[in-house]
C-alpha cells in the first residue's frame, strides 16, 4: 500500500523592482517548508532576481549585494521538489558554488 510520506509547503511572494523608465525587474522569494509525519523535518528559501534590460550594472550588483548580506548562497538551479523530499528524508544540504556578478538570474538559497 502507498501513501503519502512527506509534504511540501510553499509561499511564494515576488517583488517588482521599479524605476522612473519602467520595470526594472522582479525578485521571487519563496520559503519552502519540508514536512514528514507531521513534522517539520527541513526549511529554506529561495530568492531568484529577474532583471531587465533597464536595470543597470551597478544596480544589478547592488541587489546581489542585498543577498548575500542575508547569507544567501548561489546554486546554479534549484532542486526539483522530489529532490528536496529526498533531500529532508536523509538529512542532507544541497550543495551550492560562489556566483559571479554577471549571472544575472541565478536562483539563490539561504536554508
Amino acid at each position: 500500500m502507498l501513501g503519502p510520506v512527506a509534504a511540501l509547503e510553499c509561499q511564494r511572494v515576488e517583488y517588482l523592482l521599479r524605476g522612473p523608465d519602467g520595470p526594472l525587474g522582479s525578485i521571487r522569494d519563496e520559503r519552502v517548508t519540508v514536512r514528514r509525519g507531521g513534522m517539520t523535518t527541513a526549511r529554506y528559501r529561495e530568492a531568484t532576481p529577474h532583471p531587465t534590460d533597464l536595470l543597470g550594472r551597478h544596480q544589478l550588483e547592488h541587489v546581489l549585494a542585498a543577498l548575500e548580506a542575508v547569507s544567501a548562497n548561489a546554486v546554479d538551479a534549484f532542486l526539483e521538489p522530489s529532490a528536496a523530499l529526498g533531500l529532508a528524508c536523509h538529512r542532507r544540504k544541497p550543495t551550492s558554488r560562489p556566483r559571479s556578478a554577471e549571472s544575472r538570474s541565478k536562483p539563490w538559497r539561504r536554508s
